[in-house]
C-alpha cells in the first residue's frame, strides 16, 4: 500500500479528475468539483496542471449569465499512445488517442519494426499530434529473449512491457463495477494465461508472480478447481473467463454455473464468460496502462 503523502493524494486527486473528463465531452470546474468531491479550488489547481502538460484543453462557452462565457475541459484527443502488439502470427502496431478510440493500425516484421514505428509515428503526428508513451505487447509464454531482440531492433525500450492475459484482464475489468476480478483465458479447455485485478490495479506479488494462475491448472487442477482455488484467497466480486470461440463459451457457462455452484456455493461473485470478440482486446489495456502511467507521472 502506498504511503499517504501529499504527493499521493494529489496523485489520486488527478486520477479522479482524468476519470471524468474521460468519459468524452467537456466538463467545467464546478462539474468536475460535484462529480469528484474535491472542492473547486482544488479542481482549478488541478485542471491548471493538466492543461499545462496537454493532457486537457479548455474550451470557452456561453454560461448561463449574459454576457459572460465559462471554461470547459476536455482531453486532447491530438496526444497517442503506440502499441507494439507481438502476440499474434502477424505482429501490429496501435495507435490509440487518450480516449482510447483507435486512431490507426499497421503492421509490420518484427526486424523491420523501427522503420514501421516511424511511418506510424508520421502517419499520426500530421496535424501536430503527439505521442505521449509506448508499450510492447508479449504472449504469455513466449521465447525470453523475445523482449530484449524488440529493444535492440527498435532502438530503445518502450516505457511499459506487459504480457497479453494482464493487458486484457485490465482492458476487461473497467466494463464491470466490480473493485475485485479474476480473470482466466481459456483456448481448448487450457487455461492460457490470467490475472487478478483490484482497485483497478493488477496484482504482482512482491515479484511479479502474483495471479499468474496458468500455474494453478500446472499443478494439475481442472478449470473449475482453478477458479475456486483463486476464488477462496481473493473472494472476487467478478470472475471472468474468456473463450476462444462461442462454442467453447457456451458449453463452459453450463459446466461452471453448475460445478462453482457447488464448489462455492455461499460465494456471492458475478460469473461471466464470453468469447475473446465480445471484449476489449489486450492492446486497448495496453494502452489504458500507459495512460495511467503517463497521468500518474503529472502529479
Amino acid at each position: 500500500m502506498e504511503k499517504l503523502s501529499l504527493d499521493s493524494i494529489r496523485r489520486d486527486s488527478i486520477g479522479k479528475i482524468f476519470d471524468i473528463v474521460s468519459r468524452g465531452g467537456s466538463y467545467t470546474r464546478a462539474a468536475i468539483a460535484a462529480e469528484t468531491e474535491l472542492s473547486v479550488m482544488t479542481v482549478g489547481k488541478l485542471t491548471d496542471i493538466l492543461e499545462k502538460s496537454s493532457a486537457l484543453i479548455q474550451e470557452k462557452r456561453e454560461s448561463e449569465s449574459v454576457g459572460r462565457k465559462s471554461s470547459a475541459y476536455r482531453l486532447n484527443d491530438k496526444l497517442g499512445i503506440m502499441v507494439f502488439d507481438l502476440t499474434g502470427k502477424i505482429n501490429k502496431i496501435y495507435i490509440f488517442d487518450l480516449l482510447l478510440s483507435l486512431k490507426s493500425e499497421h503492421e509490420f516484421e518484427l526486424e523491420n519494426c523501427s522503420n514501421a514505428a516511424a511511418e506510424a509515428f508520421f502517419d499520426f503526428t500530421g496535424d501536430g499530434e503527439q505521442i505521449i508513451g509506448s508499450v510492447c505487447l508479449l504472449p504469455d509464454s513466449c521465447e525470453p529473449d523475445l523482449y530484449k531482440r524488440f529493444c535492440g531492433l527498435y532502438g530503445h525500450r518502450p516505457e511499459l512491457a506487459e504480457v497479453n492475459s494482464r493487458a486484457a484482464a485490465i482492458a476487461n475489468a473497467s466494463r464491470f463495477d466490480a473493485s475485485s476480478s479474476i480473470h482466466i483465458f481459456v483456448d481448448g479447455g487450457n487455461v492460457t494465461g490470467g490475472a487478478i485485478i483490484r482497485d483497478g490495479q493488477v496484482m504482482r506479488g512482491s515479484f511479479g508472480h502474483a495471479g499468474d494462475i496458468k500455474r494453478l491448472s500446472a499443478l494439475g487442477y481442472d478449470l473449475p478447481n482453478t477458479i475456486a482455488a483463486a476464488s477462496l484467497v481473493l473472494d472476487p466480486e467478478l470472475v471472468r473467463v474468456e473463450c476462444r470461440n462461442t462454442d467453447e463459451r457456451d458449453r463452459l457457462r453450463i459446466q461452471l454455473t453448475d460445478v462453482l455452484d457447488t464448489l462455492l456455493s455461499d460465494y456471492e461473485f458475478q460469473l461471466v464468460v464470453e468469447s475473446c470478440d465480445e471484449g476489449r482486446s489486450a492492446a486497448y489495456g495496453a494502452a489504458l496502462l500507459m495512460r495511467a502511467k503517463w497521468i500518474n507521472g503529472l502529479a
